[in-house]
């Protein structure tokens, strides 16, 4: 519950890739960022362990490929992993 299929996110990391790529970061300068399964493997152990839900919108274009997509800002992990302040 509250997961992206594995093999859909296989499917889609040549997309965050490409989609990372191309966001602003005005003077910032970074390294290629790379998405890769091994990231989200683990993240999605620690939401079984925890709980959580990975939320994910898709914008698709008329051709069925990702045109964008929209994640949480912040902290990916759940409440029961963050710090209180």
């Amino acid at each position: 519950m509250g997961r992206v299929p594995r093999d859909v996110l296989v499917d889609l990391l040549p997309v965050f890739t490409e989609l990372v790529a191309d966001e602003p970061l005005g003077g910032l300068e970074t390294g290629p960022i790379r998405w890769e399964i091994s990231r989200y493997d683990l993240w999605y152990e620690t939401l079984e362990r925890v709980g959580g839900a990975h939320h994910l919108v898709l914008l698709r274009a008329p051709d069925g490929s990702v045109a964008g997509s929209a994640r949480p800002d912040g902290t990916y992990e759940p409440p029961a992993l963050c710090a209180n302040s």
